[in-house]
């Protein structure tokens, strides 16, 4: 996956809707009809994308994880690129 430009700013879409489990979130995109299950650090990414830079996210994902850079780049990136396959994001 190629990756995705620190400046660009991953928004969820509207048609997504977020329920809570135990162990991360479940969402629900009612415009296909599709369900997917995340894990908790999936679910961390996923909130953060409110419009913050993906910049922004990695500095998030690198606090809470209490990891460096390069392996939140990698997480974001590939989480992000999941996200947009799955059009879950706009």
């Amino acid at each position: 996956m190629t990756e995705l430009l620190v400046d660009t700013r991953p928004r969820r879409s509207s048609s997504v809707e977020s329920n809570d489990l135990t162990d991360g979130v479940v969402l629900y995109d009612s415009s296909v009809e599709i369900a997917h299950h995340l894990n908790p650090v999936a679910t961390l990414v996923w909130e953060l994308c409110d419009g913050r830079t993906v910049g922004n996210i990695v500095n998030a994902v690198v606090e809470v994880l209490e990891i460096p850079v390069i392996e939140a780049e990698s997480i974001v990136n590939e989480t992000l690129g999941q996200f947009i396959t799955s059009r879950l994001l706009v």
